[in-house]
């Protein structure tokens, strides 16, 4: 039998373990209250999709120090549309981020994302291979969409060497009936206002312009 001490300390421990289980459950109350919109980060494995979605969590922080190490296949997000230097709405949208891997990809998957309401379709200046494979997911989203709410984003503007130029990557958004192009830092919080007012504007009213 176990001991009255033992009791006590298992019960202390079963009473602290429901408090984050608590404060999920009132945070999720509160996020049911407000407009939800899903929206789609895709791209090839190491194109910063996660640290992309990371910076929209920390619009306001400075440069991070290391890239996101930890994968999600979704992420929620709270955003003050007043506080939104491009909308400047009085709204608070509860945003579902999917994380798509174009690596893995499955036709099943493909197909269930073209009900969310947009996307950003990431590739690394870096790395010319992850370019291809986002002029590829243009050519498939374009066909099936039906609309155009997608943008193509150049993440690690910071790099030293790029493999695709400005020019190029415009050209290829333009050609595969992407609203924009965007160049940017995830890493370094480079124009990541635009990318994130884009992503947002397109899910919320299609017919706004984007931000330059």
């Amino acid at each position: 039998m176990a001991s009255p001490l033992h009791r006590c300390i298992s019960r202390r421990r079963n009473k602290s373990s429901s408090l984050p289980d608590l404060r999920q459950t009132i945070v999720h109350k509160i996020a049911g209250r407000f407009r939800r919109e899903y929206v789609c980060v895709i791209g090839d494995g190491g194109t910063g999709r996660n640290t992309l979605v990371r910076r929209f969590l920390n619009m306001s922080d400075g440069p991070f120090r290391y890239s996101q190490v930890t994968r999600y296949n979704y992420r929620f997000i709270m955003v003050h549309l007043s506080e939104r230097p491009n909308i400047r709405d009085q709204e608070i949208v509860n945003l579902c981020v999917y994380i798509f891997n174009l690596e893995g990809l499955s036709s099943h998957t493909f197909h269930l994302s073209v009900h969310l309401n947009s996307f950003a379709i990431v590739f690394d200046i870096s790395r010319r291979s992850t370019f291809f494979s986002a002029v590829h997911c243009m050519h498939r989203y374009a066909a099936y969409l039906g609309h155009n709410r997608y943008i193509l984003v150049g993440n690690k503007v910071d790099h030293l060497r790029p493999e695709v130029s400005q020019e190029e990557a415009v050209a290829a958004a333009a050609e595969r009936g992407a609203r924009r192009y965007y160049g940017c830092s995830a890493l370094m919080n480079i124009n990541m206002d635009s990318v994130f007012d884009a992503l947002l504007l397109m899910a919320l009213d299609p017919f706004r312009p984007l931000p330059p």
